[in-house]
């Protein structure tokens, strides 16, 4: 049996991890390129050896998939941006959790399991697409407690 918890900030994971006697063995958290892809809480989970499960990597980052260096490097890829995003992902150490119930994106989400590791190019690509969103676009609702 393991535990996990859910979207708690780096703060209070770090403190959870310091006083609990049995420690979630996992983090989901809603991951956002506006947010670095969640690097705080994510460099947490490494310190600590928590795997971290992001989700709504697309649903919460259409914005940053519709950047035209994402499109450029999934299309130089021969894949879609999304497949793009979830290697990116994986490629992070990230367990990317997919919502999706079509059967085709899921055999699609699946195949980057095997895809070669983004390039560096590729890798910026996707890593700095939601740097410059739109404040309507940006992450809203932080955790703050």
């Amino acid at each position: 049996r393991t535990l996990g918890v859910s979207n708690v900030n780096e703060h209070q994971l770090r403190e959870l991890l310091r006083l609990a006697t049995i420690k979630p063995e996992f983090i989901q958290r809603r991951t956002f390129a506006s947010d670095k892809w969640d690097a705080a809480v994510r460099t947490v989970s490494k310190e600590f050896g928590v795997i971290y499960q992001g989700y709504s990597l697309l649903t919460a980052n259409s914005w940053a998939m519709s950047q035209s260096s994402v499109m450029a490097a999934a299309v130089k890829r021969e894949i879609t941006p999304a497949q793009l995003v979830f290697r990116f992902a994986l490629d992070l150490g990230m367990a990317p959790i997919t919502g999706s119930t079509s059967r085709e994106h899921l055999v699609q989400d699946l195949a980057m399991c095997t895809e070669e590791p983004l390039t560096r190019d590729e890798s910026d690509a996707v890593a700095t697409a939601g740097a410059h969103a739109p404040a309507h676009k940006r992450r809203r609702g932080r955790n703050k407690h």
